[in-house]
């Protein structure tokens, strides 16, 4: 295989809906772990806001909502590999992993230097409480944000712009982009645990959540997952490693 085209390749891995959320389930298995050992007989288990929204509808189901959970998660990925079964029999070169995460990094790291010439704290406000903590709350939000708010709320947002009003994709990509950051945005404001609303806070926010968007759109959900992870664990860190 030339160069050439393992660029192409990987390019076209990094961006497919199937390999966006393979490469996300460490994380996603190392937050559930997370929880586990910071929150063991705890009688308080924090967890992200998103990851509390989406997953109290299992917790009605008692004692067996973890049951309910799994089991909906290994129905779900099992049908990722059922319908997707050729892509992976063709392979996966174990290289993309890690070229996917240092993509992923330096999307961070941009976004990192563009906030500090705007506002300092954007996605995250890691000022204060346990570091391991904010680890794991870091990815958490990484994880849960984005996937209710690029990879639901984007996709919805095309599609309905898109199949139902018939507009093209330029114009339903923009409406999705747009849209979704001013939700994003408002999100950080609501509910008892919410920021108190400043205007340029929330401005930042938006172009954020339509950085994080487009990211979306061209790259894909793992990448921009794995770029919002990167992107609060770089605020959490910072702290620390100043003082």
């Amino acid at each position: 295989m030339t160069l050439t085209n393992s660029k192409f390749q990987y390019y076209n891995v990094s961006a497919s809906f199937f390999y966006g959320f393979l490469i996300v389930l460490p994380a996603l298995a190392l937050y559930e772990i997370m929880g586990i050992f910071l929150y063991f007989c705890r009688p308080v288990h924090v967890r992200n806001g998103i990851d509390v929204l989406i997953n109290r509808w299992f917790f009605a189901w008692g004692p067996t909502g973890n049951l309910v959970i799994g089991s909906a998660l290994t129905v779900f990925i099992s049908g990722l590999v059922v319908k997707y079964r050729r892509t992976l029999a063709g392979g996966l070169k174990s290289t993309f992993f890690g070229i996917m995460l240092l993509e992923s990094m330096a999307w961070a790291t941009l976004f990192l230097l563009f906030s500090t010439f705007t506002i300092p704290k954007m996605l995250a406000s890691p000022s204060q409480g346990n570091f391991i903590e904010l680890l794991y709350l870091s990815i958490g939000a990484g994880i849960y944000e984005e996937f209710l708010f690029r990879f639901i709320l984007v996709s919805g947002l095309f599609y309905l712009s898109h199949r139902i009003f018939r507009e093209t994709k330029f114009r339903s990509a923009l409406v999705a982009v747009v849209l979704s950051g001013l939700i994003f945005s408002v999100f950080h404001y609501l509910g008892y645990f919410g920021d108190v609303f400043r205007w340029r806070s929330f401005i930042y926010r938006f172009f954020s959540g339509i950085f994080l968007s487009v990211l979306f759109l061209k790259r894909g959900f793992g990448i921009t997952a794995y770029t919002h992870i990167f992107y609060d664990i770089i605020l959490v860190s910072l702290p620390v490693i100043l003082s």
